[in-house]
């Protein structure tokens, strides 16, 4: 077997993990726990997390025609800094609800908290949903915290290039004539 086709399968066999057969399951609450790790964000190609430990808590209450879903994801993401590329540990806590309604697929809600299913499905793949979950608490720029004093805790090799790079950007003459008529119209 190929490595690129073993690996695919690896994929879908982890994604396995993330489905519900809720069609047997009596009216009323059902509890779920779910181990997430880095084999989830594998999957989808955009992910930025090195590794992950995180445990999602699924309450699922089924009704006749709807099931109700609450999530509490609590753990720890391993990203990369987005100023000197280190890693480190991001905390992740989330509750999400979201509502799966039996129909149609055509009637779709048109929200992303209100999911369709068809009537003749048996079980519901909630790794999109967790992951979605997870990345929404993901900041745009991940930075290492600053300490105490306000000073930063990211690789201090690093920052010491970084201030280099920044002393050598000077500005450039052509654009300090149009600086000084802009400070001069202010």
């Amino acid at each position: 077997m190929q490595p690129e086709k073993r690996k695919e399968q690896n994929k879908v066999k982890s994604l396995k993990d993330y489905i519900i057969p809720f069609r047997g399951l009596k009216i009323g609450v059902h509890n779920f726990k779910f181990d997430i790790n880095k084999e989830l964000f594998e999957f989808f190609e955009s992910s930025e997390v090195i590794d992950a430990k995180v445990k999602a808590l699924v309450e699922m209450e089924r009704k006749e025609t709807m099931l109700i879903l609450n999530f509490k994801l609590h753990g720890q993401l391993k990203l990369q800094c987005s100023r000197c590329l280190g890693d480190l540990d991001f905390p992740v806590e989330a509750e999400e609800t979201l509502y799966i309604k039996f129909g149609s697929e055509e009637a779709d809600e048109g929200s992303d908290d209100i999911r369709v299913l068809s009537d003749k499905d048996n079980d519901l793949d909630i790794s999109k949903d967790v992951y979605e979950y997870i990345m929404l608490q993901v900041p745009f720029q991940v930075l290492h915290p600053d300490d105490e004093d306000g000073e930063s805790t990211c690789d201090p090799a690093i920052l010491e290039r970084l201030q280099g790079f920044s002393k050598e950007n000077t500005i450039d003459p052509r654009w300090e004539a149009l600086n000084k008529l802009k400070k001069d119209k202010e």
